[in-house]
């Protein structure tokens, strides 16, 4: 079964000590992961960054209004509305905060070097669109080329790992289900931003979601 894997979001803005919005024991997956990313020939790769502009609809304004939700209606002229959860500012585009850290970047580098399919996505590129997704909008609209990137490399199964467990990865897996690719997340490879994750892994195994630990396998 050709496998493909899926590296969400290990950007430094998510990473402990000095990220702007880090993920408690984010950092300590990053050698996991390239272990992970070296351990067999992937048949295709994907890597997603945030890439916000300065203003992006999911910063929060003031100290008082981070955490906080405020309601959105749609950008393509329909009156849906989502609610929108507002962030420390993060990821700004090519900011230090939008980066891999190196080592990681090194690892994608090589193994795109050496032959395999490499697909770096960005995704929350637009000032009024989010994207915890990478491969549509919360509006489920935009295309990001995942789709067809795994279609093209004839992939069937999705590994995702990254961060975070509760946010990018599982709108991320949702999706990659949603396209009928069999997909699997490593739960020690991923980090959550909230503590408990009971009711999110429930909505994983909900949405067909394959929940398995690497482990160094």
């Amino acid at each position: 079964m050709a496998t493909a894997l899926l590296i969400i979001d290990m950007q430094e803005d998510f990473l402990p000590p000095n990220g702007s919005l880090a993920v408690a024991g984010g950092r300590d997956l990053i050698n996991h992961i390239i272990n992970l990313l070296k351990s067999r020939k992937w048949d295709a790769i994907i890597a997603t960054q945030d890439w916000h502009p300065q203003n992006h609809i999911s910063f929060a304004q003031s100290k008082d209004d981070l955490y906080t939700t405020i309601d959105v209606k749609s950008p393509y002229g329909t009156d849906e509305i989502k609610t929108q959860t507002l962030w420390p500012v993060h990821c700004i585009q090519n900011s230090d905060g939008a980066k891999y850290p190196k080592e990681l970047e090194d690892a994608i580098t090589e193994a795109k070097e050496n032959g395999t399919p490499t697909l770096i996505v960005h995704k929350g590129t637009e000032t009024g669109k989010e994207s915890y997704s990478c491969f549509r909008d919360i509006w489920n609209k935009g295309d990001t080329k995942c789709e067809s990137f795994l279609r093209e490399n004839n992939i069937s199964k999705v590994i995702v790992v990254g961060l975070a467990l509760d946010f990018c990865v599982f709108h991320s897996s949702v999706d990659s289900k949603r396209c009928g690719f069999k997909t699997v997340v490593y739960t020690d490879l991923s980090k959550p931003v909230n503590s408990d994750t009971t009711e999110i892994m429930e909505k994983y195994k909900d949405n067909g979601i394959e929940l398995e630990t690497w482990d160094g396998k």
